[in-house]
């Protein structure tokens, strides 16, 4: 958490703010926010409610024209904003127009750079809708600290929504998308984010589950609306991806992504992987031994 404050304060833009919310932390990370004497820093706290509460309650006290969300392990590159800024300013329609930037990822303390499928939608977008469908098919992301967000965007988009705890940044960010005219993509804008193992997998709560499909069907709902003939088999392959990636567990998760597939796309094909015997046994006894 120090580092990431650190990136933040030693950005070379210095016409900003900084929001640090404590969601009920138990370790030392509200200490560690509170030796920081700077008049940037407004430190708030709340039990706990998970991260999209968080993340409403410092937008109920932002106050500037542009959003940066960063988690407690994300790090700036000190000129990640202002090329952003500089991007910004140059723009005619800049309040409705969404900001990207480059992202390197920290493994094991090193820094990595993003495989060739990521790196396949750092450009500018016309058509911002198509950045989804790009996430779809080329099985990549951005990042949420990536971005830059006018708060008109933020304003369009709504809140965070907190009954999600996975996925929730998927979701939300799918929104501002949705709301913007534009995408521009800023290379010398670079931040780096820090690589955890994959959270989804067949092993995962069912609470999570519950969410990574809740999900990906309101992110369906926000495609929905955009007519290409990409559309569809980019629904079809964002539900049945995770849905196979979670069998043979959550029963219950994978029948409300198949019952949406349905009542979306009609009688679409639903073919899950086949396990092998040692997959099979280590799912008896998972589920034997169940509480």
């Amino acid at each position: 958490m120090k580092e990431c404050i650190c990136s933040v304060l030693n950005q070379s833009y210095e016409n900003l703010g900084i929001i640090i919310i404590n969601d009920g932390s138990t370790d030392k990370s509200f200490e560690i926010a509170q030796s920081f004497q700077d008049n940037k820093i407004k430190l708030l706290s709340q039990e706990n409610k998970g991260a999209a509460s968080a993340r409403n309650l410092g937008l109920h006290y932002a106050s500037g024209e542009l959003i940066q969300f960063l988690d407690s392990d994300d790090i700036l590159d000190k000129d990640k904003i202002k090329e952003q800024i500089i991007l910004y300013d140059s723009e005619k329609n800049k309040d409705d127009t969404l900001y990207i930037g480059a992202w390197n990822i920290i493994k094991d303390g090193k820094i990595v750079l993003p495989e060739s499928n990521q790196t396949s939608v750092w450009h500018d977008y016309n058509n911002p809708m198509e950045i989804l469908l790009d996430f779809i098919f080329n099985k990549c992301c951005m990042p949420p600290l990536s971005y830059m967000i006018p708060i008109s965007l933020v304003h369009q988009a709504g809140l965070w929504n907190e009954t999600l705890s996975m996925n929730d940044d998927g979701e939300y960010l799918a929104r501002i998308i949705s709301q913007s005219k534009r995408i521009k993509f800023c290379s010398q804008s670079l931040s780096f984010y820090r690589s955890t193992p994959n959270s989804l997998s067949k092993r995962i709560s069912t609470k999570a589950a519950t969410s990574q499909i809740k999900s990906l069907i309101m992110t369906s709902e926000v495609l929905k609306g955009y007519h290409s003939p990409r559309t569809q088999e980019g629904i079809y392959q964002m539900i049945t991806s995770n849905i196979y990636r979670l069998y043979p567990y959550y029963k219950i998760q994978r029948k409300e992504g198949e019952k949406y597939l349905k009542k979306t796309l009609g009688d679409v094909p639903i073919k899950y992987p086949s396990l092998n015997y040692k997959e099979w046994l280590y799912y008896i006894f998972k589920t034997l031994i169940r509480p």
